[in-house]
């Protein structure tokens, strides 16, 4: 019996680790394309979404880090 993969991505490894699962299973035919893709559109999301917080640091001058994985910036992946 193969266990349920898990969804909780806390950091840029986890996220990374979810993505590489995600290949392994298109490559042994166990997740249909289409859910493929709809993986991948969510993570490029996240990741410009990241992107545009740091630019927009950068411009204003904050050098304080951002934690992307931060329980506060999570209500852009809720539904």
């Amino acid at each position: 019996m193969k266990p349920e993969p898990t969804y909780e991505v806390t950091n840029y490894e986890t996220l990374n680790k979810f993505l590489l699962g995600t290949l392994r299973d298109i490559r042994k035919k166990e997740i249909a394309i289409e859910e493929a893709q709809a993986i991948s559109q969510i993570s490029d999301k996240i990741i410009k979404n990241n992107l545009t917080m740091i630019m927009e640091a950068k411009r204003i001058g904050n050098s304080n880090p951002i934690e992307f994985f931060d329980p506060s910036n999570k209500q852009v992946m809720i539904g």
